[in-house]
């Protein structure tokens, strides 16, 4: 699911349509943002979230508390 935070009716719209298809979500991942040159050399696609969602959201992360996981492709560490 996608939804654009800055506009109020999307986001109802998106929580009413989570709600009727998941029900009550168990993760939620916020990601939001903009960068300029990347280290990685191209932007992040889903597929790049994919393994640290899981791991947070698996029993492997269970000591791991009040962390932020950056994934950037990089930027961060540059």
């Amino acid at each position: 699911y996608q939804c654009d935070f800055s506009k109020r009716e999307e986001v109802k719209s998106f929580t009413a349509r989570l709600l009727a298809e998941q029900g009550v979500p168990d993760i939620l991942v916020n990601n939001a943002g903009t960068i300029k040159r990347i280290p990685a050399g191209r932007w992040g696609d889903p597929e790049d979230f994919k393994g640290p969602i899981v791991f947070l959201a698996s029993e492997a992360s269970r000591y791991v508390h009040g962390e932020i996981l950056v994934v950037d492709g990089g930027w961060m560490g540059r």
